[in-house]
């Protein structure tokens, strides 16, 4: 069983500053955060050279076609769509650590 050490932001704002103090090695994101979006947050710390390399899960709610693509486009790493099971979420993240 691996320890992991977790940082928790409540609105779009936060998580990206975080992100970029912080330096993640995966970022586990819902679409739907208040003051700014999921999807933002993904593709500015994709933008941004010193959080370029974390992995983003994407964990939501939306299950449109477009929102996935969207995601994926922008590099997203995974995309879980809720309701999940905390099995799943481990299994999901456990692929990605290195």
């Amino acid at each position: 069983m691996r320890d992991y050490e977790v940082s928790v932001a409540y609105s779009g704002s936060e998580a990206l500053e975080k992100a970029k103090k912080e330096k993640p090695d995966i970022v586990i994101l819902d679409i739907m955060i208040p003051g700014m979006d999921g999807l933002e947050i993904l593709r500015r710390i994709k933008e941004d050279p010193g959080t370029n390399s974390a992995k983003v899960i994407m964990l939501t709610a939306k299950t449109e076609t477009s929102a996935i693509f969207e995601a994926e486009r922008m590099l997203a790493t995974d995309y879980i769509i809720k309701p999940f099971g905390l099995e799943k979420l481990k299994e999901v993240i456990d692929k990605y650590i290195i």
